[in-house]
């Protein structure tokens, strides 16, 4: 395995790390050369394995995030590279440059410096022309430190910089999205306008007008297929638009409570453009909604198709809003015939396929369950799992040793609660650290005391984990009969299928008939596929 002063030393398995994010969405669609794509970073790196001996011979292992920020290190790929490092399954990590790897650049610098040196990973960056392998043991330097630092102020500043962009764009009321509303089109004259498209916009028309003679949103959807009106999906695809994918049915696109229901509510169609309505998530960059006051919203910044008086009269017959649901809303039934998940009825009597609920050009169409029987049938398997656990699982480990195991399990969960808890601790000193709140020295000593706490509750975890594995099997397997074991002991009254059963022992169930039904369930170890 190759390490950091070894520069001749023979490497055998090379990772390929490819980045590209959100911050480089003008690359995607061509605004600028594509020096970041996939494609070029790929190309780049082969061909400086090829030009190098020492390298050409090794085998090669890719690894892409493709949409993923380089402000965090919980990317899927990067950790899968991570993890092969850890294992010794690999010799060398090449990227194309530094902030492909990432852009904080103290993180990178941990990584550069402790880690990989640490695991003998040699670490190439093609483009900053450095070498892990030819560095004589020396740190990566001040231009290093000064090129790193350059990336994660640009990471922030270009996060600031879209914020006040998007601001920008919602005063002024321009319209950015990659696709118009059904109903309207882009303007050729000004890209970032709306205008009226005469095809469908009568057909946007209509449906305000059947909601205020008093058809509900459902028998819109049907008069519509019945009819053969396209629907946003189907038109979409007639006229090549992407963003319902290649390999998807037309047929099996067509209207449906939903998409009128999206219609409905959609001010655009009253003239209206609504802006900022989501923003990131604090540094993981995940978006989530903006309370409605801080919306931005202009008037009158293109044609309406309806009045706004109408809008104003069929938003008054819609259903408010109802309060976000606190916890998660479990639904495990799906239809068998077009996988999406099926909806209980109002008086809760039966399950029906809601996209098949207003579409004849489908297998399901108006395809019901009736809900007693169907969920009976489920309960009936789940409580035949659960007793034969109990039989097999439970009662052969009672005593001495049932006890031993539920104390590891115990303590299992302390380190592993623990570990959250120092990581949540890094990312608030982090967020502490950019915002000025203190210095980088006592970020970086808070920093080392945090990883030397998490260091000992891995080990601790390690240690706990393998003496149970010896006696018991598997981590997964023992953490699946310890998890069922506590549900089990949870969930006392099985008579009724609740939602909480659900969440706690199901993933999914594709329905045929009332009869028919294959469930998957998240223990698979223990209840078999």
């Amino acid at each position: 395995m190759a390490t950091g002063n070894s520069g001749d030393t023979a490497v055998s398995v090379i990772i390929i790390y490819i980045r590209l994010s959100l911050e480089d969405e003008d690359v995607r669609s061509g605004v600028k050369e594509e020096s970041n794509s996939i494609t070029n970073q790929r190309l780049l790196i082969h061909d400086y394995i090829k030009s190098n001996p020492e390298l050409k011979e090794a085998k090669i292992i890719e690894k892409c995030d493709d949409g993923y920020s380089g402000k965090r290190f919980d990317r899927p790929a990067f950790q899968e590279m991570i993890e092969l490092a850890k294992r010794g399954e690999a010799d060398c990590i090449i990227v194309k440059d530094f902030s492909r790897f990432g852009r904080d650049y103290i993180e990178m610098g941990n990584y550069l410096e402790q880690i990989f040196p640490f695991l003998g990973i040699r670490f190439i960056s093609v483009n900053d022309h450095y070498d892990s392998a030819s560095s004589h043991n020396q740190t990566l330097g001040l231009d290093m430190v000064f090129k790193n630092f350059v990336y994660d102020s640009y990471s922030r500043e270009l996060s600031k910089k879209a914020h006040d962009a998007w601001v920008k764009i919602g005063v002024e009321g321009s319209f950015r999205s990659t696709y118009a509303p059904y109903g309207y089109r882009k303007s050729k004259e000004n890209y970032h306008k709306l205008e009226i498209n005469p095809e469908t916009a009568p057909v946007v028309r209509e449906i305000f007008e059947l909601r205020l003679s008093g058809y509900n949103a459902a028998k819109i959807a049907r008069l519509l297929n019945a009819r053969g009106v396209p629907s946003p999906a189907q038109y979409a695809i007639e006229h090549n638009e992407r963003k319902y994918g290649q390999n998807v049915n037309p047929r099996e696109q067509g209207w449906n409570s939903c998409s009128i229901t999206r219609i409905l509510r959609n001010e655009k169609y009253a003239g209206n453009m609504v802006n900022m309505r989501t923003k990131s998530d604090g540094i993981r960059g995940k978006m989530i909604a903006r309370d409605e006051r801080e919306w931005i919203k202009v008037e009158d910044t293109h044609e309406a198709i309806v009045s706004k008086e109408m809008f104003q009269k069929v938003e008054a017959m819609l259903p408010k809003y109802k309060k976000p649901y606190a916890g998660r809303r479990t639904n495990v039934f799906c239809c068998a015939y077009c996988g999406k998940k099926m909806s209980r009825s109002g008086n809760k009597t039966y399950y029906s396929c809601r996209y098949g609920e207003t579409n004849p050009n489908v297998s399901c169409y108006r395809f019901r369950v009736d809900a007693l029987t169907l969920e009976n049938v489920v309960l009936e398997e789940l409580n035949s799992h659960i007793q034969r656990f109990i039989t097999e699982d439970l009662q052969p480990h009672e005593g001495k040793k049932s006890v031993r195991l539920a104390s590891k399990a115990s303590e299992r969960k302390l380190y592993q609660r623990e570990m959250e808890s120092i990581e949540r601790e890094k990312t608030k000193l982090y967020e502490k650290y950019k915002d000025g709140k203190f210095s980088r020295e006592e970020y970086l000593r808070q920093k080392r005391e945090c990883d030397t706490k998490l260091k000992e509750c891995k080990s601790d975890l390690l240690a706990a984990e393998t003496e149970t594995e010896n006696s018991e099997g598997t981590a997964e397997e023992i953490a699946e009969r310890e998890s069922v074991a506590e549900l089990i002991r949870k969930h006392s009254d099985l008579d009724k299928l609740t939602p909480e059963l659900q969440e706690a022992f199901i993933e999914r169930v594709d329905v045929y008939s009332a009869d028919r039904i294959k469930i998957t369930w998240k223990f698979a170890r223990v209840f078999g596929e």
